[in-house]
């Protein structure tokens, strides 16, 4: 990879680097027992640089981690339909016993590239796509979602619950914007959302030393409310009920045992919410 381009996808390369340290994820209390099959030494070394730009990359990225594995957990016993928006690398869904024994079909989107090369791997490890996970080729923020989703055996009209982890930092204004109003996904009543997003501090910050290093500026603004209270009631004029809007930062100092680092560890939120 050349110093000048960091493709969008190469991201899930640094965060399996991470997932593939047993240490590391004992320490969060998480597992994921496929990553070392996708671990590359370009993901190793995204990884290293990562956390020398960030210094709560290593901690919050693995405390995010579990704070999703446990929503999915509780997804799987609530819901028939789960859609993971930028599944990546991601095989929860593959291992979590909440899915081997629970009747939740997941629907996996992202592009075709990274889905493809996600089904070689794990046919080669050995293991064979489960009959409740779906892959659903789509190029969130150009393709309409909602055919895809369709096309793939997705009830639009049964409640689902929308997963997005690490995914709208790299998303334009319009798509993340189209996602969150339920236009682009057209969500029934009942179906829950979860994503994070970063505040624009925290991105214009990461933005200037990946560009010092790299020469690109590689992450987007969140274009909606970034203040807890303000963003709650924009949700709430969308459409949705119960919504919550923690920072990362108190659930890491949950998760995460010391000794630890808390620098810059401001403006990276999580957000919960289930549509009326």
């Amino acid at each position: 990879m050349s110093e000048s381009h960091m493709p969008v996808q190469v991201t899930a390369d640094g965060l399996i680097a991470l997932r593939a340290d047993d240490s590391l994820m004992k320490r969060v209390g998480a597992s994921d027992p496929f990553a070392a099959w996708f671990l590359t030494e370009e993901g190793r070394g995204l990884a290293e640089f990562a956390a020398r730009s960030d210094p709560v990359y290593t901690i919050f990225n693995l405390v995010r981690y579990r704070w999703f594995s446990e929503s999915l957990a509780d997804a799987a016993g609530r819901y028939s339909q789960i859609i993971v928006l930028g599944a990546g690398y991601d095989t929860r869904p593959f291992h979590m016993d909440a899915f081997r024994n629970g009747g939740a079909k997941v629907f996996e989107v992202d592009v075709p590239a990274i889905l493809k090369t996600k089904r070689r791997v794990l046919e080669a490890n050995g293991a064979e796509m489960p009959d409740w996970v779906v892959q659903v080729p789509c190029d969130i923020g150009i393709d309409n979602i909602e055919n895809r989703l369709r096309e793939t055996g997705f009830v639009p009209d049964d409640p689902c619950f929308v997963m997005a982890e690490g995914l709208f930092y790299y998303l334009g204004a319009e798509a993340i914007r189209e996602l969150v109003s339920r236009s682009g996904l057209r969500l029934a009543a009942r179906s829950a959302l979860r994503f994070d997003f970063w505040n624009d501090a925290r991105t214009n910050r990461l933005n200037d030393r990946v560009f010092e290093k790299r020469g690109i500026r590689l992450f987007k603004q969140f274009p909606l409310p970034q203040e807890a209270d303000d963003l709650r009631a924009v949700l709430m004029d969308l459409g949705y009920e119960n919504v919550q809007v923690i920072s990362l930062d108190s659930v890491a100092r949950k998760y995460w045992p010391a000794p630890h680092d808390w620098t810059e560890g401001d403006g990276w939120m999580l957000v919960e919410a289930v549509v009326r």
